[in-house]
């Protein structure tokens, strides 16, 4: 009797202490519930405006949770502070938060300002002179820029609109090809006589832009 009473003291004892080994154990993976809040709030409550102005420090640590940051757009980002350019530059930032065994991420997209200051602009030469096409306007003076502008470039040609078809094939016409006119807004090759309105066939508004074009009505 009194052996029986041993072994099953000895069971009991046993399991006790897989019980507590198993508790603690569950206890140093798991995080405590205010581990877990403190990270989720600052994750929540962090935030980055999505236009910047100027050089931006982000912060590092908040409430002891801590925070690195990284940009998709080299030279961007320094030591945690936003670097703005002589461009508009749009970035992705990230941050990671992290505390104790718990990790957070957060993206931001942001459009990063250009600094006036590093923009470069080259103020005009007087001594500038023009050479080739408008050579004919280094000696006007300013007031009558306008009118010597409009005499340079008003000696041409009005084609009525059904001449269009010849003298696109010549202005459009296809480097590698002179069979083809290369179409203005694609870009691609079709043979200069595949014109028209039906399917495949290309027009004169698709080759050039109509306010390119001066038109002339036919009697």
């Amino acid at each position: 009797m009194l052996l029986k009473v041993r072994e099953i003291m000895k069971k009991i004892l046993l399991l006790l202490i897989v019980i507590l080994v198993s508790s603690l154990t569950a206890c140093q993976e798991r995080p405590t519930e205010n581990e877990t809040t403190i990270i989720d709030d600052v994750e929540t409550n962090l935030d980055v405006p999505s236009e910047v102005t100027s050089e931006t420090s982000l912060p590092s640590q908040i409430n002891g949770v801590d925070i690195a940051w990284h940009t998709n757009i080299s030279g961007t980002l320094n030591n945690n502070t936003i670097i703005q350019s002589d461009i508009d530059q749009p970035i992705t930032l990230t941050a990671v938060l992290t505390h104790d065994t718990k990790t957070r991420y957060k993206y931001f997209d942001v459009v990063v300002l250009l600094n006036p200051d590093l923009v470069t602009v080259t103020e005009p030469n007087d001594n500038d002179t023009f050479t080739g096409y408008y050579t004919l306007l280094n000696d006007v003076s300013d007031a009558n820029l306008k009118t010597a502008l409009h005499d340079l470039i008003d000696d041409h040609t009005v084609l009525d609109y059904g001449d269009l078809w010849t003298a696109l094939a010549d202005s459009d016409e296809d480097p590698n090809n002179p069979q083809n006119v290369i179409l203005f807004y694609s870009g691609t090759p079709r043979s200069e006589l595949l014109h028209g309105g039906d399917q495949d066939d290309w027009n004169r508004e698709h080759s050039g832009q109509n306010h390119m074009v001066t038109l002339t009505p036919t009697m």
